[in-house]
This record gives structure tokens, C-alpha cells and sequence, in this order.
């Protein structure tokens, strides 16, 4: 299961900077989980403005930065393709195959990957996740890679018109917010939290710019 052995790579990964960190004689501070075919459309945002109390966790949406409490990219759960963590909360979000395989993990018959994610860090560990708007997304799948998704090698494939993205939907969401971060005009700011809402830092107009920004 193309699922189960994404899980196993990320359990082998947090193994390998634990032996990394006794070989430095001292723990990392941060951890970022991010798939090595992630095609970025713009730079990513500055780790001093995500908070290390949460799990950070990009989202694509049609709303662009002005979501509230879903995203597109989540598939009904939270989008588990890229995520920025603290130390102690690695060994959480990477350990799902270990939590499998101790019978431990809190587990919903059909569940998606995406609806596990969420249930495993806020159900079962109760974890607060922080939203950043997506500045990148799959790449569209290469002939040699051989990927379960499917390639241009056969009638049914996924991706986008210039060959960029997996599909062009989520090129669509990212493209928008890429554009006005790379504007002489974009920048990222400090968090808000709101109401009922996910901790997240927005993309606006900085500070003392007149340009006007498409979201």
C-alpha cells in the first residue's frame, strides 16, 4: 500500500536525524517534513514567523489567503505533503507507522490519509495545527518515476497544461498567492489568530505600498 509505505519512509527518516543528532551531540530545534517532489512556486515563509507551539501546515485554497476553517488541499482531513514541526512534535507526525504497527494509533475504518493525519494530531494528541497559504503543490509526475498518480506516458494522467504541476486545479490555488509574494509588493507577516480559526500568516501589501494585490 503506496499509503502505508509513505508512513515507513517518514518513521526510517525521524530515525535517521535522531542518530544524526547524537553524531552533532545535540537535538534540532525545528524539523520540516516536505515530499522531494514538491514543484515551489515562491519562496517559503520565514520560520520565525510559525509559532513552534504548532504544526504548521500549508493550505491551498480557492479562497487564497482568506480561509477560515477549510482547505482545499486537506481532502477532508489536513494535506500531508509538507509540514513544518517542532523537535517533540516530529516524533508525533512522523511516527504514524510506528503507532500502527504498536496497534496504538486511533484508526477510523476507510479513512484516508488525510483524515488519519487529523485525527492523529488532533484527536489523539491534541495538537493545535497553524495554516499557511500554499506556495507549492506535486509536481506533474516525470516518465522514469513510475508514480501511482500516473504520467503523460499514458492516456489517463495528471497534469498541469505546462507540465509543471500534477493538475492544474491546484497550480490555479497556488499560482495566485505565489504572484503577490514575488510582487515588489509581497511579504509575509506576523500570525493572526482568529476566532474559532487556525493560526495562520497572511501575504498582503507591505507596509507603505499603494499596489493593489489580486487574491
Amino acid at each position: 500500500d503506496p499509503q502505508l509505505h509513505f508512513f515507513r519512509k517518514q518513521s526510517l527518516c525521524i530515525n535517521r536525524i535522531a542518530e544524526h543528532e547524537v553524531e552533532r551531540g545535540r537535538r534540532y530545534s525545528r524539523v520540516i517534513f516536505g515530499r522531494i517532489d514538491y514543484h515551489w512556486e515562491a519562496p517559503h515563509p520565514p520560520l520565525h514567523l510559525l509559532d513552534p507551539q504548532f504544526v504548521w501546515i500549508d493550505c491551498a485554497s480557492k479562497y487564497g489567503d482568506n480561509f477560515a476553517s477549510t482547505c482545499d488541499s486537506d481532502g477532508g482531513g489536513f494535506a500531508d505533503n509538507f509540514a513544518v514541526l517542532n523537535r517533540e512534535h516530529a516524533e508525533i507526525y512522523m511516527r504514524r507507522w510506528d503507532y500502527i504497527l504498536e496497534g496504538t494509533a486511533l484508526l477510523v475504518p476507510f479513512s484516508s490519509g488525510h483524515h488519519f493525519l487529523r485525527i492523529f494530531l488532533e484527536v489523539q494528541h491534541h495538537l493545535v495545527v497553524g495554516r499557511f497559504p500554499a506556495v507549492a503543490g506535486i509536481s506533474c509526475c516525470r516518465a522514469a518515476w513510475g508514480c501511482t498518480m500516473g504520467n503523460r506516458r499514458f492516456k489517463h494522467y495528471n497534469c498541469s497544461d505546462d507540465g509543471s504541476w500534477r493538475s492544474e486545479g491546484s497550480a490555479n490555488l497556488v499560482r495566485p498567492i505565489a504572484a503577490r509574494l514575488l510582487s515588489p509588493c509581497g511579504a509575509w507577516r506576523l500570525p493572526q489568530v482568529y476566532r474559532g480559526g487556525w493560526p495562520r500568516p497572511l501575504s498582503p501589501v507591505a507596509e507603505g505600498c499603494t499596489e493593489t494585490m489580486a487574491g
